[in-house]
């Protein structure tokens, strides 16, 4: 029985060593999606900008005439194009601070600040990747020794709970 529950246990830190270690390539693959949503509204910011300085208005002038314009369908794609305008500021900012992070902070820092949106249709497409980077082998090991912790937690709460004790040496 002892011998089942130290597989159960190795199991289960070894299961946590498996999923921690996908971390780094997860918020690799986030990034890039990231990356592209930045440069797709850094293009409809831009356009917006140039029309606007076309129309010898500032951006902040162009967006009021969207509001003021009385017509409904103008007055909502004033507050889609401001919604654009803050959603590229924060999304830029992430992508700066991701950039400028260590590859061992990267997953923590993109949890921290993430985009929904972003970060459902990343894990849509996630593949697994090996963990073969230093970042990777540093979650994989953090997830293993968390998970030997949990598995030696639960398995010490049951022997408590059931009354499962180590028979002693004669």
């Amino acid at each position: 029985m002892i011998a089942i529950g130290r597989i159960v246990v190795v199991a289960i830190a070894v299961s946590g060593g498996v999923l921690t270690s996908q971390s780094p390539e997860f918020a690799q693959q986030y990034r890039q999606r990231l990356g592209g949503a930045v440069d797709e509204l850094a293009r409809v910011v831009s356009n917006f900008e140039r029309d606007a300085a076309r129309s010898n208005m500032t951006v902040e002038e162009a967006l009021q005439n969207f509001e003021q314009s009385g017509e409904t369908l103008l007055a909502d794609r004033g507050v889609t194009i401001t919604r654009a305008f803050e959603r590229f500021e924060r999304l830029e900012t992430q992508r700066d601070r991701l950039e400028t992070a260590s590859p061992i902070t990267r997953p923590v820092e993109m949890l921290w600040r993430a985009d929904r949106e972003l970060m459902q249709r990343a894990w849509e497409d996630y593949e697994p990747a090996l963990p073969l980077t230093a970042a990777g082998l540093v979650y994989a090991g953090a997830g293993f020794l968390a998970g030997l912790l949990f598995a030696g937690l639960g398995r010490a709460l049951l022997g408590r709970l059931f009354g499962c004790r180590k028979p002693k040496a004669a």
